[in-house]
């Protein structure tokens, strides 16, 4: 939807909900490997999530090159790029089966059925300092890689230093993980 945008509104509204839908995506897979993966694995199997999610300034660069060689496409490729992933998802949302966590709180009745999930008053405090953090984080952290990066490319032309960066950064993504 981002690519077809025809205002900067549009443009900011389409990216809202991508993002939302990226973030809930990267929550469920969490939830899908905390309560699937046994837990002498459990550490792995989410340092490899992260390892994937982490190849997305490596993706932006070979993209960059093609759209470059392009030339016609620039910005656009990019999101027409993303529809090879949501593609798989949507695939994988249709085939994937419940966890078993889930089968086990349905069969007992304690699945929630209403919009809004019931917080408890003890955690309500809590969670809301989760989300103001996580939003804090997005809101940080989401314009500084995109105005680094302007930076780095129109103000000092650095594309060659830019690309070291990058590479540099998804590999200590990866240590970290």
């Amino acid at each position: 939807m981002t690519a077809a945008a025809w205002s900067l509104v549009v443009f900011v509204a389409f990216q809202v909900a991508a993002r939302c839908f990226l973030q809930v995506e990267g929550a469920l897979a969490s939830i899908v490997i905390a309560e699937e993966v046994r837990p002498d694995r459990r550490g792995a199997a989410l340092s490899v999530l992260g390892m994937i999610a982490g190849t997305s300034g490596a993706a932006v660069l070979v993209l960059k090159l093609v759209a470059d060689a392009v030339g016609d496409w620039g910005w656009r490729l990019f999101y027409a790029f993303a529809l090879v992933p949501l593609l798989i998802v949507a695939w994988l949302r249709r085939n994937f089966r419940e966890t078993r966590a889930f089968t086990v709180a349905a069969e007992t009745e304690r699945v929630q059925r209403s919009f809004f999930p019931h917080v408890a008053p003890e955690h309500r405090r809590l969670l809301l300092g989760a989300v103001v953090l996580s939003s804090g984080f997005g809101l940080a952290s989401t314009p500084g890689f995109v105005w680094a990066g302007n930076l780095a490319e129109i103000d000092y032309g650095w594309s060659g230093l830019y690309v070291a960066i990058l590479f540099s950064a998804g590999v200590f993504g990866f240590l970290g993980f």
